[in-house]
């Protein structure tokens, strides 16, 4: 009975770990599939919409501001990581300076929302009606937005 419980655990084990290989390459490899990493070309988005260079170039440059734009850095990230620790270690949970801390990381995060937000309109507006509806159809598919935020750095990161 102990050599039968032993191979069922290993058959089990061995099961777990291939499905957890599996859904690591699948979420590596496939999710472009899905537009999760997704770069969005500018060249493509000009094509498939008839872009004018003007307006190609304004695209571009909506793209550089927005990837140009601050974000905390590393350290800042690592000192916020590092206060939210504390605060969940500490004896007694402190609500208020939690709320501190993610209102503060909140504004950062809507300040940089809205700006791009506001570019974006502003960009939307060189653009005539079909070419604004074949973009806004272009901005419901999955990633689009966030490919086409997507920092350059980040993609040299890669």
């Amino acid at each position: 009975m102990k050599a039968k419980l032993v191979w069922i655990l290993l058959g089990v084990s061995l099961a777990a770990n291939l499905f957890f290989v599996a859904g690591a390459l699948y979420s590596f490899y496939g999710g472009e599939r899905h537009g999760w990493r997704s770069k969005v070309d500018v060249d493509d988005v000009a094509e498939r919409l008839s872009l004018t260079r003007a307006q190609r170039d304004g695209l571009q440059a909506l793209r550089d501001n927005a990837a140009g734009r601050p974000r905390p850095s590393r350290e800042a990230r690592a000192e916020r990581r590092a206060a939210f620790l504390a605060t969940i270690a500490a004896p007694e949970f402190d609500r208020a300076r939690m709320q501190a801390m993610m209102a503060e990381r909140m504004a950062g995060f809507q300040d940089r929302i809205l700006g791009r937000a506001e570019a974006l309109h502003g960009y939307l507006a060189t653009l005539d009606s079909e070419q604004r509806a074949g973009f806004l159809e272009m901005a419901k598919e999955r990633g689009f937005l966030r490919g086409l935020f997507r920092s350059q750095r980040k993609e040299r990161d890669r």
